[in-house]
Parts: structure tokens; sequence; C-alpha cells
């Protein structure tokens, strides 16, 4: 049993849609509030992948959002025929009322769109697409001076051929040929291509926008036959109306020809009723006639069309206006309204949301596309993200012990316990270049390998210790200078020996105490020296590690979003991912 509900679906496939939509826009959100930005529709971070991701995704959601809207509006029924088949009176006996005099119905020249609305209203659309919004009664009026135009204009031209014909002896071909050039010349062709009536009624305009074209007969203007093309492309369902008194017209074949043509060319196949029109009068001329007319279409028509319907739209509308159901029964006019909804509203319905739930699942695809191409490249930065930090801390360790190593081997060297100042100062500036090196080389190799993006402000940095200008070793010269006043007047040779008997007098003993006081108070500071200068070394270790960091994430944060938060946001990534694949 039939059972689809178009307004149903559009609520629960858009609610899904919007629900994704709405995850979008909080992660957008997020890293609106991390990079600190304004809140514009114009918003935009260069080189974000995250937010570039989330846009993308977030546009085939607006675009399918607006594609499913579809699913509440009406279809469209396309009404085609030749001019004087009485379209006008079959679309008044569709909708059950008068919508415009038939008589004040100008058709020769436009497309007429008739649509529910709560307001009434004509909007006139032009060839250079500008719309004007009119009342009922003033846009039918003005319609009615462009048609009277027209009308003056054929006039015209026939009184210069009639003219022409009485003065000229002009063969046939002479005066087609002429009636062509007058019709160039005189003919008014308005440059409405399209007008839209909308009336406050139910009927059939709850489901259909009715397009009434205009006459087969008709000249048309370029702007109106593609305009004809576009809304039969997007047509839900095309009535074929003929005249019964004139089963087989030219005119009519050639456009059915043409019709069929169009299909293949487009690859399509739309829904077609063909409406057999004025059936009133092949009736009042006996049985038998209408038996021969409906034998006669069907043997013609049957294979080109989903449905054939005989009618009498005059009595339709009549039966209507006089409340007679007997004369509403006879015109058949309840066969067609059967009809349309069997071969064009059930079928369309199905089609829609059928179609709806295609073009979902070829988004769902699309998007989820783009999430594994995004998941993939950020799946590669976080490891190189932790690779990075690993390294880093492993290699910082590895420098900043070495070069602690080379401090503290100082003190194992014998001209620290001779206290020569001068190999000490050459050793620590050998281990200063050293520590720079290690340093620079460091902050080079890492300074690339972590950031993500060419965006940095700060460039390479020169971070360097500077060892031999700690005060220690500077006021260490003072002090030199005290101990060999001690042994000035001596010849190495009592120093020595006065170091032997340092206990023999009071004397030696003095000097002992002294030179031993001096000793210790230069290895005090040389020890002080040393554990400023690791110091030093592993706070500029440190500060290596904290700008590399820095980098790391910031450069991180800006390509993509806080690292501190991936794991929610990768969470929330798998979370639509989910929903896109129950929507294949």
């Amino acid at each position: 049993m039939y059972s689809i509900n178009r307004k149903e679906e559009f609520y629960r496939l858009s609610s899904v849609i919007e629900n994704l939509m709405n995850h979008v826009e909080i992660m957008k959100n997020d890293i609106k509030n991390i990079n600190n930005c304004s809140y514009k529709n114009t918003f935009k971070i260069p080189g974000n992948k995250t937010y570039e991701c989330l846009e993308n995704i977030n546009m085939e959601f607006e675009k399918n959002l607006e594609n499913l809207k579809e699913l509440l509006e009406p279809f469209l029924l396309f009404v085609i025929g030749s001019g004087n088949y009485g379209k006008s009176t079959v679309i008044n006996a569709l909708v059950e009322e008068d919508l415009v005099k038939t008589n004040d119905l100008p058709n020769t020249w436009k497309l007429d769109l008739f649509c529910k609305s709560k307001i009434e209203k004509i909007v006139i659309t032009y060839a250079n697409k500008e719309d004007i919004e009119m009342t009922l009664e003033d846009g039918i009026n003005y319609l009615d001076k462009e048609e009277e135009k027209f009308n003056k204009s054929r006039k015209k031209i026939s009184r210069a051929l009639k003219e022409y014909k009485d003065n000229n002896k002009a063969s046939i071909s002479d005066l087609k040929e002429y009636k062509k050039i007058l019709k160039e010349k005189y003919l008014y062709i308005s440059d409405i291509v399209e007008v839209k009536y909308y009336f406050n009624k139910n009927g059939i305009l709850k489901d259909f926008i009715i397009v009434d074209t205009p006459g087969l007969n008709q000249i048309l203007s370029k702007s109106i036959l593609n305009s004809i093309e576009d809304y039969y492309q997007k047509s839900d369902g095309i009535i074929w109306l003929i005249d019964a008194q004139n089963i087989i017209s030219k005119m009519s074949n050639k456009f059915i020809k043409d019709i069929n043509k169009l299909n293949k060319i487009h690859d399509i196949k739309k829904n077609m009723i063909l409406v057999v029109n004025k059936m009133d009068i092949i009736e009042n001329n006996g049985e038998n006639n209408v038996t021969k007319v409906k034998e006669k279409v069907n043997e013609i028509y049957r294979d080109m069309f989903d449905d054939i319907v005989f009618i009498s739209a005059k009595e339709a509308v009549k039966g209507r206006n006089i409340k007679n159901e007997n004369l509403i029964n006879k015109s058949k006019i309840n066969n067609l309204i059967n009809s349309i909804n069997k071969n064009f509203k059930k079928n369309s319905e199905i089609n829609q949301v059928e179609s709806k739930k295609k073009n979902l699942s070829l988004m769902s695809d699309q998007i989820i596309k783009t999430i594994d191409i995004y998941k993939r490249e950020l799946y590669k930065d976080i490891s190189k993200y932790n690779k990075s930090k690993f390294e880093l801390n492993e290699k910082v360790n590895h420098s900043k012990e070495y070069v602690q190593n080379l401090l503290l081997d100082m003190k194992n060297i014998s001209y620290y316990k001779e206290i020569n100042i001068n190999y000490l100062e050459k050793q620590l500036k050998e281990i200063e270049m050293i520590c720079n090196n290690e340093l620079n080389k460091l902050y080079k190799s890492f300074y690339n390998i972590s950031k993500f993006t060419n965006q940095l402000e700060n460039d390479y940095l020169s971070i360097n210790v500077h060892l031999t200008k700690n005060k220690n070793l500077i006021v260490d010269y003072s002090l030199i200078k005290s101990l060999k006043n001690l042994y000035k007047n001596e010849s190495p040779r009592e120093r020595l020996l006065k170091s032997m008997n340092t206990r023999r007098s009071n004397n030696s003993k003095i000097l002992y105490d002294n030179e031993l006081a001096i000793k210790n108070e230069i290895q005090t500071k040389i020890n002080s020296l040393i554990k400023e200068s690791i110091n030093e070394v592993n706070e500029k270790f440190s500060q290596i590690e904290t700008i590399i960091a820095d980098i790391r994430e910031s450069s991180f944060k800006r390509k993509y979003i806080d690292y501190r938060n991936i794991k929610e946001h990768i969470k929330n990534l798998d979370m639509i991912y989910s929903i896109l694949e129950s929507l294949r």
C-alpha cells in the first residue's frame, strides 16, 4: 500500500541534517574561540585544515537541506497544447474554481504558473530576470494591455498584408515572404516571459503548481522557449491537450516528436497524460462518433502516454458553477484528477523521496571521503607532534647530561687542583662552545620538525650560554694574585721546604694557613662557577624545550585545533561519521 508522506520524510531527514549541522557549528565555534576570532559570516582562518574541513562539510549539509525543502513544495504539472484547445478551461476545471476568467487570461506569449499562497498576487518576470509584484486586479489589467498591444500589431500586419495583396498580383509564396517581413517589423512581442498567479485555493493547487504553456501555434521568443524547456525538465507530470475534433494535428504530432527527442537527449522518461478535450461536441453527434474518436486516439497515441483521458472541461466548469454533480460526472473531469494522482502525485512522491534519500547517500559518501582525507592528514600530524615531543625531550636530556659531565669533569683535572685559571678559562670556553653548538643545533632541528604551518611569526632565535662571563671566574684573578704574593721572594725549593715543615715555626704555620685559605676560597668560587654554569646550561635547554613546545602547540592549533582538545574533536568527527554511514 502507498504510504509515503513527503512532509514526514522532510522533517525526519532534515532533523538528521540539522543535528549534524549543530555539531559542526559547535566545533567551528570552538576553533573561533581558540583563535580569538569574531563571529562573522566571512570568518576564515587561513591554513586551518579543521575549519576548512568543517566548512566544506557544512556547505554539503546546507545544500542538501535546501534540496530537501522540495519535499514541502508542490509538484510541477506541465500543461501543453495548441492555443485553441481549451487549456484555460481545463485548468479552471482542475482547480474547481475560475481563477481568472478565460477571456481575461492572455496566453499567447508567456508562461503562466498557478500557485497556492495565503496572499493572492501576481508576479511578472521579464526576459532580463527582473520581477514585478502586483495585486491580482492590477496584474490582470497590465497583462490585458500587453495582450492588446499584441492584437493591435497583428491587425496592423493583417491590414498591411491585405493592402499589399490588393495592390499587387502576388503569389502565395510572395505573400508568405511579405507577411514574414511585416511580422519582423510590426509584431509586438512582449518582454514578459513568465507570470505567477498566487491564489489562496486548495484542490489541485495544494499538491501541484500548474505550468500553462503558450499555444504551440504561437510565435515565441527564445527566452520563453528556454523557460519552457527548463520547466519541462523540472516537471513531475505533463498533460498533453488535444481537441477531440482535431485528433490528427500536424502541430501536435510535431511537438510530440520533439518531446520524445528531448527525452532522449536528456535521458529522461517523463510521465505524460493525453487529455482529449471537447468530448461534449463529439457526444452531441452520437455515440458512434465517440467510439470512433476513442479508437483513433488509442491507435495513434497509446504507446506515447501513461494514460489517455477523455473529458469536457467546459461541462466540468459549468457543472461546478451551477453545482450540478451529474454534469460534473458526465464531464469525466474526475477521471483526469484520479489519473493525475495515480500517475503524477503518487509516483512523484515515491520518486522524489527516493531521490532525496539517494542525494543524502551521495552527500554522506562525499562527506565521509572528506573526513577520511582530513583524518589521514590529522593522524599523520598527531604522530609528528608526539614524535617531536618525545625526541626533543630525549635529545635535551642527552645534551644536557653531556654538557653537565664536561663541567663536572673539570674537578678531576690537574689544573683544578693546581688552580691554573688560564687553563680553567680555556676549558670553560671550549665547553661553552660545545653547549652553544648543541643548543642551536637542537633549536634549528626541532624548529622545523615541530611546526605544522609556515605561518609562524618568530624566526630562528640565537640561544647561547655565557659561561666565561661568570663573576666567579673574574674575581679569582685577585685571589690568585694574593697567592702569588705569598711566594714572591721565595724560590721553589724554599717553598717546598716550608710546605714540608709547616708545623716547625709559627711563621711557617701562618704562611701555610694563608695559602690554604686562599686556595680554599678559590676552589669554592670555582665550584660555584661550575654549579652556576650547570644551572645556566639547564635553564637554556629548558628554554629550548619551552620555545619548541610553544611552536609545536601554536602551529598545531593554527592548522587544526588546540591539541588538548584533540580527543574530543576526533570523538565528534567519529559521531558525525557514524550518523553519515547510517544515511548511506
